[in-house]
Parts: structure tokens; sequence; C-alpha cells
């Protein structure tokens, strides 16, 4: 009779230690569980950012591109406009040349 309550308290001590294990266990999971919501959580958060950077890289990136190819045609503009300005100059400078010379021309004859 000893030797049976010797071992009905030691299997109620090995029965305390299992509901210890199990119920650490349990917490266990719920901590992991809780984690990979987290996780989850954050990597939506990620990917949603990650697609937003993105986003406004393409948009800014847009922006530069039609801005550089303003810039360019504005220069060729200008640089059109100059050379056409340079060539009536030139013409004006041949007209005068020619004026200039037919002026002298008359005063010699005077």
């Amino acid at each position: 009779e000893e030797r049976l309550e010797k071992l009905m308290k030691e299997l109620d001590a090995k029965k305390k230690e299992s509901r210890e294990a199990l119920y650490q266990n349990d917490l266990a999971q719920d901590k992991v569980e809780e984690l990979e919501k987290e996780l989850e959580t954050k990597e939506g958060m990620l990917d949603q950012l990650e697609k937003e950077q993105q986003s406004v890289k393409e948009k800014y990136e847009g922006r530069i591109d039609r801005m550089r190819d303003e810039v360019k045609n504005s220069k060729e503009e200008h640089k059109k406009e100059i050379d056409e300005i340079l060539e009536e100059n030139e013409g004006m400078k041949k007209e005068l040349e020619e004026e200039m010379s037919q002026k002298r021309s008359a005063e010699y004859r005077v």
C-alpha cells in the first residue's frame, strides 16, 4: 500500500508536470501564431511601400524624361533662332558693305 501511494504521488507529479508542459506549449504556440500574424502584416505593409516607392520612382522618372525632352527641344529652337539671326545679320552686314561701297563710289565721282 505504501508503494501504491508512492506510485500515485509520482503519477500525480507527472500529471502536473505534463499539464505544465502542455500549458507552456500552448503559450509558445500562441506566441508563434501572434508573431506569424505580425510578420504577415508587416510583409503586407512592406509590399505596399515597395509598390508606392516604385510608383513614385516611375512618376518622377517620367517627369524627368519629359523635362529633358523639353530642354532639348527648347535648346534646338534657340539654336535655330540664333542661326537665323546670325544669317540675317550677315545679310544686313553685306547690304551695309554694299551701301558703303556705293556711297564711296558716289563720293569719288563727285
